[in-house]
């Protein structure tokens, strides 16, 4: 899954290099509000200017990799050039976890930064199981706070967060489903 965000204000062409203020932010600053940069006792025109930066966002989720799996994170057997070059120059995650072991509850839990027992999608959506096959209607994901900060959103790949509603559903702006019987 690929989750593209591109923020209106972003004059960087795609394939184009980051001008080196939004590196420095971007190396710098991420972790770092914006509020505290502008509320600063030592206020600079950077520290102004930066405020006003919008991040592209490119959020990555795979299934079942392990934290070691990539060459960035110490593996000298995956050659994973493009996804390292990504980990390197922008957010890697060193510290996180699953919700749950799932597939679909635990895409669910991202969707919506909720534990499956709090959005009821406790299975896969697929599967012969009984269970919740769609997020209830109530919910707001990521997807919809961002476009009502003024991102335009998009989905890209397996899906296998309901059978009734596409991302469309829950706030992206554009979808390109996968192959196969995962969309």
């Amino acid at each position: 899954m690929f989750l593209l965000f591109r923020s209106p204000a972003s004059t960087v062409a795609e394939g184009d290099e980051l001008p080196a203020q939004e590196q420095a932010w971007w190396k710098h600053r991420f972790m770092q509000t914006n509020r505290l940069d502008c509320q600063s006792a030592l206020r600079t025109k950077e520290t102004e200017d930066l405020c006003m930066i919008r991040p592209n966002i490119l959020f990555i989720l795979t299934d079942q990799q392990r934290f070691d799996s990539l060459g960035a994170n110490g593996n000298e057997i995956c050659r994973t050039p493009s996804t390292d070059r990504l980990a390197l120059e922008g957010m890697n995650f060193t510290h996180a976890f699953t919700p749950t072991s799932l597939c679909s509850p635990a895409r669910a839990s991202l969707l919506t930064g909720l534990y499956s027992h709090n959005h009821t999608m406790a299975n896969l959506t697929n599967a012969p199981v009984s269970g919740v096959s769609d997020l209830p209607d109530h919910l707001v994901t990521y997807a919809m706070l961002l476009g009502d900060a003024g991102y335009r959103t998009g989905y890209v790949g397996k899906w296998h967060t309901g059978k009734n509603k596409s991302p469309l559903h829950w706030g992206f702006d554009d979808y390109r489903p996968g192959n196969g019987w995962h969309e």
